[in-house]
């Protein structure tokens, strides 16, 4: 993969690039050139040929960089961190850190981190496929461990999706929304989501993995292979008008997350959930939920727990996470 990541690094500024400067660069000859080049392109990434000129990525590209990332984070979450990788791939940065705590588990307040360019297995809810093409966003996870449980780890992926809103904010995002239970949406389309894995005993000694995807470049190939699958297209921060550095974005998330994790155990859901309601895409519009039984009604917002209250016909009902599928109602009007 060195030959395919370092010539995304040199498409990335942007400019055309013929095949015979990539062959030598790269030391290997046009055909591979060539080849590598389709693999970018079956990633998501559109390169364009340019006839009798060469090749140009037609989207900006920034790689990863490690130093840059780990020196930006803000010192409460630098001072706990155990480990931070930048990998090129891999199935998913959250299988990557469970991998790790199988092998050698962390010991209680201190926080491991990987983020990855390309992974080949992202994981969305309910094992949905998270398509994550290299450069084209900010996939990555942090892992932590709590001696015990906290009381409400049910609402953790709110509270997390809370901290990565606050965090795109200060950096000057605006009209972003979260939606139950752990999607970040721009325009009403989705732009990010949280996936929570679990490991250990609920006695304790506990750990989680918070493994975060958040779009900055979304290609129409990305987009296509979404509606194929039945999802909603995606959207990107970058095609919002946003332009601040991957890396500086990715210190930011990373810095939000960990704080949250080392704050968990005290603060819980509370102090995140007026912040969250406030930002409640589906506040008083009609959904349905399907699982193990139906529901329809209107949603209210979210408990101290983090479940969702839908007032239905019989009155308010909770809905958890689950295994469950959410939806809006088009048949009803939004009160």
């Amino acid at each position: 993969m060195i030959a395919q990541q370092h010539l995304l690094q040199m498409l990335g500024d942007g400019e055309v690039h013929s095949g015979s400067e990539l062959a030598a660069t790269l030391g290997v000859s046009r055909a591979a050139v060539w080849k590598q080049l389709n693999a970018l392109r079956a990633l998501g990434l559109k390169v364009n040929g340019e006839a009798g000129q060469g090749y140009r990525l037609d989207q900006p590209y920034e790689a990863l960089d490690k130093a840059t990332i780990q020196g930006a984070l803000t010192a409460s979450a630098g001072g706990v961190l155990h480990s931070l990788r930048t990998l090129w791939e891999c199935d998913s940065t959250n299988n990557v850190l469970l991998d790790a705590l199988y092998s050698e588990p962390l010991s209680p307040g201190i926080a491991s981190v990987c983020l990855a360019e390309l992974q080949t297995g992202g994981r969305g809810r309910r094992g949905r496929h998270w398509v994550s093409p290299p450069g084209s966003g900010v996939w990555c996870s942090v892992s932590w461990t709590w001696d015990a449980p906290p009381s409400d780890l049910s609402a953790l992926s709110l509270a997390a999706g809370a901290h990565v809103l606050r965090a795109l904010q200060k950096r000057g995002c605006q009209g972003l929304q979260l939606k139950w239970p752990n999607d970040l949406l721009a325009n009403g389309r989705k732009i990010g989501g949280i996936l929570i894995d679990v490991h250990g005993d609920l006695a304790g000694p506990i750990s989680v993995v918070v493994g975060l995807g958040l779009n900055l470049i979304v290609s129409e190939a990305t987009r296509n292979q979404v509606k194929a699958d039945g999802g909603q297209p995606p959207i990107g921060l970058y095609e919002l008008g946003f332009t601040e550095s991957r890396n500086l974005v990715a210190a930011d998330l990373v810095s939000a997350l960990v704080d949250l994790l080392r704050n968990y155990a005290d603060t819980g859901f509370s102090r995140d959930k007026s912040f969250w309601c406030a930002h409640d895409f589906l506040r008083n519009k009609p959904v349905v939920v399907s699982g193990s039984s139906a529901l329809s009604g209107v949603a209210m917002g979210v408990n101290e727990l983090g479940y969702l209250r839908v007032v239905a016909e019989n009155g308010e009902q909770l809905v958890g996470a689950g295994d469950v599928s959410l939806r809006l109602n088009p048949q009803e009007p939004a009160r």
